[in-house]
C-alpha cells in the first residue's frame, strides 16, 4: 500500500498518480491518499510518484505486496525540500508457501483476444491442453482439470471442469489480473487443488468519484474474430462509499485456418454480461455481484469419422477426414455452455487489526452437447436433442478470519461448504445424475522475524457423494465418502534486499470425480469414448519444492525445482481397438491408477538492456514417471523454452507508452511416452515466433491505446501433444489480431 501526504499539511492528496517502472503499473490515489498494489513481487523498485502543482518523486526502494509505503509531496510553491519515503511491513496477504507468478493488468491487455490458457502459457511452468482451437485449459507442472482450481472474484469456479473440453467459463475481457500459485495449495483452497490455484481477478473498483469506462474491440485474420466489450463503472463517496461497475461484451469467430486447409466447424458465438456493487462505511464492506457466460462452440468436423478404418487412415496421414470452406456457421458437433454465477461477500475489520470475510455464492453451470446424427439419418447436419445435457448446481458458502498479529505471528482460520447437484438428460449421459457435500476447515500461521519466514497450515476436508440410476425402472443410489488431512510447511529466508531463498513441503489429496468414477459413453467435445472406474480410490501427493529469487536493478532470476510425487494417481489411456458407436468409430480412453513421479524446474531470467531495451528467458523442465510400472507417464507436457527480447519507451514521437516485443518459443518433441499405448506418437518438436507491439495516440486530451500482434509470424505447421485433436489436425497458421481500448470519463467529482 502506498500512502500520499502533503509534506507540510500532512493531508492525504487524493487523486495522485503513482508509477512502478519496472512493472509497468500505474495507479492512482483515493481520496484516503491510498492505493494498493497487489501481489508485488519482493524487489527493488523504482517509484514514481506526480501531482499537479507539486514537485514529482522518483525514488527507489525496497518493498512487496505486505510493505506500506508513505510519500510526503512538497508543493511547487515551495522550494524543494527533503521527501520522505518510509515504509513497514503491512499485514500478511498471502497465505501460502507456494511459489507464485503474476499476469498483470498492462500484460493482459497486451494479448486481450487470446484464451485464458494462451495467456497463461506466458509464465515458465504453465502449459495448454487443447480441444481445437477455441477450447484451452492452463497445466500447471503436469497437473490439470479437477486438480487446479479457478477462483473468480474471489469464488472457487465450479462448473463440469472435468472434461478435457471443457474450458473455463470467464469473459475473457474481465479479468485485469491473473495469478498462478504452482503446486499443492489444498489448505486454504480445498482438496481439488493439489496441482495449483488459478485467481482471475476483475479490475477494481473506480477510486475517484464520478463515472467512467471503457471500450474494447478485437479483430483477428485467423478465423475472422471481432470482439467488443463495454465497461461502465462509477464511485460515489461521501460518508458512505458506494462503486460499481458493470460490462457487456459479444465475442464471433468462424472457422481456424491451419497453414494447409480450414479447420471446419470449430467458431463460436459467445454473449457475456456481469456487474458489482461495493458498499464501504468504516470498518465493514459489502460487494454483490453476478455473471454470464454463454457461448456455442463449434467441435472439428473431422474429429468424428464414420468408421475404424476411415479412423485409422485420418491417424496414419495426418489428413482431416473432411475439410469444407471457410464459414461462421456451427453445425454439429458443438457445445452450448452457459455459466452464471451470484456472490455475496461481507468484510469486516476489527479495532485490533483482526479480520473477518463471509462469501456466499451461487452457480448454476448447464451444458449441451450435440453429436453428429448416425449416418442412417435423414439429415446429416443438425440435431437438436443434445447427446447429453448436464445441469451443475453449486452452493458455497466460506468464512474467513484473520487474526491480529500477536509475537511476530500472524494467521488466517477458515471453514467451507459446498452443496453440489449434477441432473443429466439426453441421449446418451456421459455421467449420471450425483449430490455431493464438500465440508472443511483450516488454519494457517504465519511467523516473521528479521529476514526469517515460517509458515504452517493444515486442512480436514469431507466429502459425501451419492450417485443415482435408473435402472429396471428403479432408481439406484450409490454412495461414497472420502475424508483426509491437507498439510503444508514452509520457510524462507532474505540473505539481503536482492536474494532470497524458500523451501516448502505440502501434502494434499484429491478424491476421485465422478466422471472418473463413473463416465460411459461418446464425449463428442474430445472426439472420444470413456470408461470410468467405479473402483478408483483418492490421490495422495507429497510435493517438496526450493525456490531462490534474485532482485538486481537490472537483473532478475527466479528459479523453483519440484518433486511431486502422487500414490494412487488417476489417468486416462488409451484401450487397443476404438469403440463403434452409431455415431461412428471413435478412440477408447479408461480411467486407471497408478503411482506417479513429477519432478522439474522452471526458471525465469530477465535482464534490462540500457534505457529501454529488455529480455527475458522462460524454461519449463517436467520429468514424469509412472512409478508403478516403470514407464513414461501418458500425456505429459513436452520441455518448452520461451525467449524474448523487446523495446519500451514512455513517449516516442507522439506515440506514448510505446512497447515492442518478439517472442522465439521452441517445444521439444515429447520422448518420454509408454512405447505402443497411444494410437500415435507424440509429434515433432516446433519453433513459433510471436511479435507485438502497441501504443497510445490522443485526440485532444482522449486516449486511444492500439496494440497489434502476429502469432505464429511464419505460419508453421505443427501438433501439440497436449491437443486432443492432433489425429486429425494440423494446429492454426499465421494468425494476425489488432486491438483497441478507448478509456472514458462521463464525469468526475471531487469529494
Amino acid at each position: 500500500t502506498v500512502h500520499i501526504t502533503d509534506s507540510l499539511s500532512k493531508q492525504p492528496l487524493d487523486a495522485a498518480n503513482i508509477t512502478i517502472a519496472e512493472l509497468h503499473l500505474n495507479a492512482i490515489t483515493g481520496t484516503e491518499g491510498t492505493v494498493r498494489f497487489d501481489s508485488l513481487p519482493v524487489g527493488l523498485y523504482t517509484i514514481q510518484c506526480m501531482f499537479i502543482g507539486y514537485h514529482p518523486v522518483q525514488q527507489k526502494i525496497w518493498m512487496d505486496d505486505h510493505k506500506a509505503v508513505y510519500i510526503e509531496l512538497c508543493h511547487e510553491s515551495f522550494h524543494l525540500h527533503e521527501i520522505t519515503v518510509t515504509g513497514h511491513a503491512d499485514e500478511l496477504q498471502n497465505m501460502t508457501v507456494q511459489t507464485r507468478a503474476v499476469l498483470d493488468a498492462k500484460r493482459i491487455e497486451q494479448t486481450r483476444g487470446l484464451t485464458l490458457g494462451d495467456q497463461l502459457k506466458q509464465l515458465s511452468g504453465v502449459n495448454l491442453l487443447s480441444s481445437g482451437p477455441t477450447i484451452t485449459k492452463p497445466v500447471i507442472r503436469g497437473l490439470h482439470s479437477n486438480r487446479l482450481v479457478t477462483v473468480n472474484s474471489g469464488v472457487r469456479q465450479e462448473g463440469q471442469q472435468w472434461g478435457t473440453d471443457h474450458g473455463t467459463e470467464i469473459d475473457p475481457f474481465s479479468p485485469s489480473k491473473i495469478e498462478v500459485i504452482k503446486g499443492a495449495s489444498s489448505v486454504e483452497y480445498g482438496a481439488e487443488a493439489i496441482g495449483g490455484v488459478v485467481k482471475v481477478s476483475p479490475r477494481e473498483f473506480r477510486n475517484v468519484p464520478g463515472i467512467g469506462g471503457e471500450w474494447q474491440s478485437i479483430g483477428a485474420t485467423n478465423n475472422g474474430l471481432g470482439a467488443g466489450s463495454l465497461l461502465l463503472e462509477g464511485a460515489h463517496f461521501k460518508t458512505h462509499k458506494l462503486s460499481w461497475r458493470a460490462q457487456g461484451t459479444y465475442r464471433k469467430a468462424g472457422d481456424s485456418r491451419t497453414p494447409d486447409y480450414v479447420m471446419s466447424n470449430t467458431g463460436f458465438h459467445e454473449l457475456d454480461g456481469s456487474y458489482a456493487v461495493h458498499y464501504a462505511y468504516r470498518n465493514f464492506h459489502a460487494e454483490f455481484s453476478q455473471s454470464l457466460y454463454s457461448t456455442t462452440l463449434g467441435i472439428l468436423r473431422a474429429s468424428h469419422v464414420g468408421n475404424t478404418t476411415d479412423l485409422l487412415t485420418v491417424i496414419r496421414t495426418g489428413k482431416p477426414a473432411y475439410v469444407g470452406p471457410f464459414t461462421y456457421a456451427i453445425e454439429n458437433p458443438r457445445q452450448e455452455v452457459s455459466h452464471v454465477l451470484s456472490a455475496v461477500s461481507l468484510f469486516y475489520t476489527f479495532s485490533s487489526g483482526a479480520k473477518a470475510q463471509l462469501v456466499l455464492s451461487r452457480q448454476l453451470n448447464e451444458r449441451k452437447e450435440f453429436d453428429r446424427p448416425p449416418r442412417w439419418a435423414t439429415s446429416q447436419l443438425y440435431n437438436e436433442t443434445p447427446a447429453y445435457f448436464l445441469t451443475l448446481t453449486t452452493h458455497q458458502a466460506e468464512l474467513k478470519f484473520e487474526h491480529a498479529r500477536w509475537h511476530h505471528i500472524k494467521g488466517q482460520w477458515g471453514a467451507s461448504f459446498m452443496n453440489q447437484g449434477n441432473y443429466t438428460e439426453g441421449l446418451q449421459p456421459i455421467i449420471p445424475n450425483f449430490r455431493a457435500y464438500t465440508s472443511g476447515i483450516y488454519a494457517i500461521e504465519k511467523w516473521t522475524k528479521g529476514r526469517w519466514m515460517a509458515e504452517a497450515g493444515a486442512r480436514f476436508d469431507i466429502r459425501e457423494q451419492s450417485k443415482y440410476s435408473f435402472v429396471k425402472n428403479e432408481v439406484q443410489r450409490a454412495d461414497k465418502t472420502f475424508s483426509n488431512v491437507t498439510f503444508a510447511t514452509g520457510l524462507s529466508y532474505l540473505f539481503n534486499e536482492h536474494v532470497k531463498i524458500q523451501g516448502n513441503f505440502s501434502s494434499g489429496w484429491r478424491p476421485p470425480s465422478v466422471n472418473e468414477l463413473y463416465s460411459y459413453g461418446l464425449h463428442g467435445g474430445t472426439a472420444s469414448f470413456e470408461v470410468g472406474n467405479d473402483s478408483l480410490v483418492p490421490e495422495r501427493s507429497y510435493n517438496a519444492e526450493i525456490a531462490l529469487e534474485i532482485k538486481q536493478e537490472k537483473w532478475t532470476v527466479d528459479l523453483s525445482v519440484f518433486h511431486n510425487g502422487i500414490d494412487r494417481f488417476i489417468y486416462k489411456v488409451p484401450l487397443p481397438d476404438p469403440t463403434i458407436t452409431i455415431r461412428g468409430a471413435f478412440p477408447q480412453f479408461k480411467f486407471i491408477q497408478d503411482d506417479a513421479l513429477l519432478q522439474g524446474a522452471d526458471l525465469q531470467v530477465n535482464r534490462t538492456i540500457g534505457k529501454h531495451y529488455y529480455g527475458a528467458t522462460n524454461l519449463s523442465y517436467l520429468h514424469a514417471q509412472n512409478v508403478s510400472d516403470d514407464v513414461p507417464l501418458i500425456f505429459m507436457p513436452a520441455n518448452r523454452v520461451r525467449f524474448t527480447l523487446g523495446y519500451q519507451d514512455t513517449k516516442l514521437w507522439r506515440l506514448y507508452d510505446v512497447f515492442a516485443n518478439t517472442q522465439y518459443s521452441y517445444t521439444a518433441r515429447q520422448k518420454r511416452f509408454p512405447q505402443q499405448v497411444d494410437y500415435i506418437d507424440p509429434p515433432a518438436a516446433y519453433g513459433l515466433v510471436d511479435v507485438n507491439f502497441g501504443f497510445e495516440t490522443r485526440i485532444g486530451k482522449q486516449p486511444l491505446r492500439w496494440g497489434f500482434s502476429v502469432y505464429n509470424v511464419f505460419n508453421a505447421s505443427y501438433r501439440d501433444y497436449l491437443s486432443r485433436f492432433r489425429y486429425y489436425s494440423l494446429e492454426p497458421g499465421r494468425n494476425v489480431m489488432i486491438r483497441l481500448a478507448i478509456p472514458f470519463t462521463i464525469y468526475r467529482t471531487k469529494n
